[in-house]
């Protein structure tokens, strides 16, 4: 419900949630809320047919949260391994988080929907294993994202984007390119100094709370 909860510098792992309401954590109508500094990883979403929606995290209905500098990895589901968002039109903050290594039968990476041009990415590595990273599934009538200096990579070599967002490689400092993790077979997602993130960021972000 409508709130200003805040989800802090926590370790969320190793959880089981219904098919809506997110392995890890889940927003549902949840007005300005924040999630930072979080660790969600190697959670799975266990609705109808044995799985269901944001393995790491998944909002639903009209929200305006912040999400900054969490580690979103190792997650399952069936739509949105690491996010699931859908249904927000809200102004939503995403700054400076690590979305890898998630699985799911159908975008594994982050999915977004309901998800306009009041939202905003800015310095985030988004990756997937296969398939598309981040996909957009909005109504026409909807303006894309803003989306600054993300890594945005599908290990598979197939497009990074899908849906309804055009490809922003090289537009606006995002780029798809390998992140270079040191070791994330061993959960070390620190990236090496030769990686193409390194000094790549948009430091004239919005201030993070």
């Amino acid at each position: 419900g409508n709130s200003a909860a805040e989800v802090v510098d926590n370790e969320i792992s190793e959880n089981t949630g219904g098919a809506a309401t997110g392995g890890g954590v889940a927003l549902f109508a949840a007005g300005n809320a924040v999630v930072r500094g979080n660790v969600i990883a190697r959670n799975v979403t266990s609705g109808t047919g044995g799985c269901g929606w944001g393995g790491g995290l998944a909002s639903a209905n009209f929200i305006a949260a912040k999400i900054v500098n969490n580690l979103i990895v190792g997650n399952v589901a069936c739509t949105g391994g690491g996010v699931y968002w859908g249904g927000s039109t809200g102004s939503n903050l995403f700054v400076n988080n690590t979305i890898a290594d998630n699985e799911a039968s159908t975008w594994p990476g982050m999915y977004v929907s309901g998800f306009d041009s009041r939202n905003q990415l800015h310095n985030n590595i988004i990756t997937a294993k296969s398939g598309p990273a981040f996909y957009c599934q909005n109504a026409a009538s909807l303006s894309s994202p803003v989306l600054t200096s993300n890594d945005i990579f599908s290990a598979d070599g197939g497009p990074a984007y899908g849906g309804t967002c055009v490809d922003q490689s090289n537009i606006s400092g995002n780029i798809s390119a390998d992140p270079q993790f040191v070791n994330a077979a061993a959960g070390d997602y620190r990236v090496r100094m030769s990686s193409p993130v390194v000094d790549a960021g948009n430091d004239s972000a919005p201030e993070l709370p």
